[in-house]
């Protein structure tokens, strides 16, 4: 390229040794097609405030972020970290190009990060104190929730979380609509709430309590 080359143009190649003395060179070689190469600089990946951003890398036309077994194409320099899932993360961005002649960067810096993946919440939620079920929406279906009661103490009210897998879930318009029985678990005044389980036990993911509003 310093020399006049041009990245993607292929040249035909010939080589020959320079010696020292003037007319002792060695005669040229066969011809070889050599294309004119070069490799993208590798992105600097830094972490902050739950997102992953590196600085525009020349001609690069998308960014590929590898995480674990897993990889993510975007053509910004930022990425929400929610977008990764939860869990342990060995994060790394490699730089591609779609012009001819220009090759994928090296892998960046690793980053290591501890994701917290927010699920998504439960919309309403009531009771019925004679059939003991709770009935609660949301917008995802879920194959496991926690049921949170909460009842008085000396110290405070104390929290008990059950996790349920067996209950009824039907879906209209978009919306999951659950109902659980809880009349094994729950004592009269205890306040109730409901929030999504775990998803995958090697993951860590944290989803908000929605509670009953008292009357």
């Amino acid at each position: 390229i310093e020399k006049g080359g041009k990245v993607g143009t292929t040249y035909k190649v010939s080589t020959c040794y320079l010696a020292k003395n003037s007319g002792n060179n060695s005669e040229l070689s066969d011809e070889l097609e050599w294309k004119c190469r070069v490799y993208l600089e590798a992105p600097v990946v830094t972490s902050d405030d739950g997102k992953l951003s590196w600085g525009a890398v020349n001609n690069a036309k998308f960014y590929r972020l590898y995480y674990g077994e897993q990889h993510k194409d975007t053509e910004d320099t930022e990425i929400d970290l929610q977008e990764l899932g939860g869990g342990e993360k060995t994060i790394y961005v490699r730089a591609y190009s779609d012009e001819d002649g220009y090759e994928p960067s090296q892998a960046s810096n690793e980053i290591e990060e501890t994701i917290i993946y927010e699920l998504e919440p439960f919309t309403s939620i009531d009771f019925d104190g004679v059939s003991y079920q709770v009935t609660a929406t949301s917008q995802r279906k879920y194959d496991k929730v926690i049921i949170v009661l909460k009842e008085p103490g000396q110290d405070g009210e104390v929290e008990e979380f059950y996790e349920v897998e067996n209950f009824a879930v039907n879906e209209a318009g978009g919306v999951y609509t659950y109902t659980i029985d809880i009349r094994a678990k729950y004592k009269a005044g205890d306040k109730i709430g409901i929030r999504p389980s775990d998803i995958d036990q090697y993951n860590k993911y944290l989803g908000k309590t929605l509670y009953l509003e008292e009357e």
